[in-house]
């Protein structure tokens, strides 16, 4: 257990020197369905507003919005709360045409976000990743 935490919090010292953490920007999506396993791409838009993020999809020309709070490390713990510039994850809600569901998304040390979605009308996970496409 002490060398998984040890190297976490080596991991993301190191993704803290590579990638900017700060996740607000405009990214371009590539996806694998929860449930389905259908695969889908688009684009997806990370602002702040207070102390939350708006998070806006177009995916294959639907919409899907949510809002989320952020993950980092504060004085040697990984915490989740209010919106910050030093984020390195975001635990997100969302709504679509079809329901609503939860994504975690991480930063890796490309800069882009890598996570899970499951979704109320599928029993099984779906996998996205995010690339930069502006900040």
């Amino acid at each position: 257990m002490l060398q998984r935490l040890a190297f976490a919090a080596i991991f993301w010292s190191v993704t803290l020197g590579i990638a900017a953490a700060d996740p607000v920007g405009t990214y371009s999506v590539e996806g694998v369905s929860a449930g389905t396993g259908d695969r889908y791409s688009g684009s997806v838009e990370v602002s702040r507003s207070g102390d939350r993020y708006i998070v806006e999809w177009t995916l294959d020309g639907a919409a899907r919005s949510g809002v989320a709070m952020g993950g980092a490390f504060s004085q040697g713990s990984f915490v989740i709360g209010p919106a910050h510039q030093d984020d390195l994850m975001l635990a997100i809600g969302f709504s679509d045409q079809s329901g609503f569901g939860t994504a975690t998304m991480f930063l890796q040390p490309t800069g882009s976000y890598e996570g899970f979605v499951v979704h109320s009308d599928a029993t099984l996970a779906g996998q996205e990743t995010w690339t930069v496409t502006a900040r």
